[in-house]
């Protein structure tokens, strides 16, 4: 009986979206797709953070790197044509702000690098990943606008991962519609 419920659970779960990604335009599905994936990475790279999966270097710089892979030109190009269609939820802003949504997808995959980039190799999560009490002031897409370029060469792969959520939270609120 409870494998029949979970069955009827994952199956009233999977027919919307069933539903919903074969009305949707090929390029929306490929652009959702992404954005899913991208969400997956983003949620195991914050457990590997807070403790609650053990840090693998290996699958922790793959996943950060398949984000930098994601965003940049990629998510560009699957805005380039076709912004608002059927099953999407971009708004029409993305093609009347473009030079603001190129850059947050370049930063995007910029600050995945990072967060790959910073990351060490060993089974345990070292200090030098972690966020460093500096950084906490260094602001974010919501700060004053610096004359100078961050260095986020500099970052830790925290502070990125950071600075590369905050990146995703400020598209979607320019650009996806709200619910």
């Amino acid at each position: 009986m409870h494998i029949a419920k979970t069955v009827i659970g994952l199956l009233l779960t999977v027919i919307p979206v069933a539903a919903v990604t074969r009305e949707a335009d090929p390029v929306v599905r490929e652009r959702q797709a992404d954005m899913k994936a991208m969400s997956a990475v983003a949620k195991s790279l914050s457990e590997f953070f807070s403790g609650k999966k053990p840090y693998d270097a290996m699958v922790f710089k793959s996943q950060a790197r398949s984000i930098g892979d994601l965003g940049g030109e990629r998510l560009i190009t699957h805005f380039a044509d076709v912004v608002t269609a059927d099953g999407s939820q971009a708004r029409v802003e993305i093609g009347l702000e473009r030079t603001k949504f190129d850059k947050l997808a370049h930063d995007l995959a910029i600050y995945a690098r990072q967060v790959a980039a910073g990351a060490s190799d060993g089974d345990t999560m070292p200090s030098k990943m972690r966020m460093r009490p500096a950084e906490m002031t260094e602001g974010g897409p919501f700060a004053r606008k610096r004359k100078e370029a961050p260095d986020v060469d500099s970052y830790s792969s925290e502070h990125a991962f950071h600075m590369m959520l905050q990146t995703c939270s400020t598209c979607h609120a320019a650009f996806r519609v709200r619910r």
